[in-house]
């Protein structure tokens, strides 16, 4: 490998991390502040709505936290944040990381996208450095100890002005499908 590649890899790996943990401040912070706007609980979010409003079913939210383009590796990777409100209940998670599904305004399937080497780094950095506050992946979701999930897909198409993101309710102990509509602007400015 020459030294341009090794740069060029070097760069690639600690954008990656800058961007994965810029992404969990992002967690901490739509964490923090979960309960100070008003809670849209519909299926669909309209396209109207500046960013995608927490998904709510009793006790089960499901939210956006933060969407990351990384267009070097052709990546679009979208944080979602799976919440109990009850404390005496538990949700049993179940990855999406294998069924949840993404078009552009443009009506261009964006499919998921197995995470590159750099990414899998990043992605174990963020999880070691939030695995005292949050859970990562599959597991029991509890009112103390919420649990996110880094989900990548294929980037939207450059004049793309959202990407429309659905998730099987079912991976939350729910039914239907809960759709998210991700503005360009979330993932235009990280």
């Amino acid at each position: 490998m020459t030294m341009k590649m090794k740069l060029l890899c070097a760069a690639t790996c600690f954008g990656v991390v800058a961007s994965v943990f810029v992404g969990g401040l992002m967690i901490d912070r739509a964490l923090r502040h979960r309960n100070a706007e008003p809670i849209n609980t519909d299926e669909d979010v309209a396209a109207s709505e500046p960013d995608p409003k927490p998904w709510i079913r009793g006790h089960t939210h499901v939210q956006v936290a933060t969407a990351e383009d990384f267009t070097e590796v052709d990546t679009l990777l979208v944080t979602v944040l799976v919440e109990c409100t009850d404390p005496g209940r538990k949700v049993a998670f179940r990855s999406w990381g294998r069924s949840a599904t993404a078009t552009d305004s443009r009506g261009k399937a964006c499919p998921l996208r197995p995470a590159n080497l750099s990414m899998h780094k990043a992605i174990s950095f963020i999880k070691d450095s939030l695995s005292a506050k949050w859970g990562y992946g599959t597991g029991s979701v509890t009112s103390d100890r919420p649990r996110f999930e880094m989900i990548t897909f294929s980037r939207p198409a450059p004049a793309a002005t959202y990407l429309d993101v659905s998730l099987n309710a079912k991976q939350v102990g729910e039914s239907g499908t809960i759709r998210f509509r991700i503005p360009r602007e979330m993932w235009a400015a990280n």
